[in-house]
């Protein structure tokens, strides 16, 4: 456990021990409420989402170099291997060498 929160949780419990006795200490602590239930399903599909983001991005950088290593022509047509219309292009044959052609 890090240092600092080792010292937030020795600081917090010491004014709940205190609070009975120290008015300062009663408008310091607040009691943590539960967090609702959309608020779990919202942090779970920003999880899912971000996963969705770095997947893409992931593949993505892998075919530019793929097509920077096969065809470097037909990478120089779009800047963005993420276009649709690009991506429909590659999608119509099974073999990149076929490409060099179109």
């Amino acid at each position: 456990m890090p240092l600092k929160l080792i010292i937030d949780a020795r600081r917090g419990l010491e004014l709940f021990q205190l609070q009975d006795h120290l008015p300062m200490a009663k408008d310091v602590l607040q009691p943590v409420a539960e967090t609702p239930q959309e608020n779990e399903i919202l942090k779970r599909l920003n999880r899912r989402r971000r996963r969705f983001v770095n997947e893409r991005v992931r593949i993505s950088n892998n075919l530019t170099v793929d097509l920077q290593a096969v065809c470097p022509s037909l990478l120089a047509v779009t800047g963005e291997v993420g276009n649709l219309w690009f991506l429909r292009i590659l999608t119509c044959t099974d073999d990149l060498q076929k490409l060099k052609r179109l």
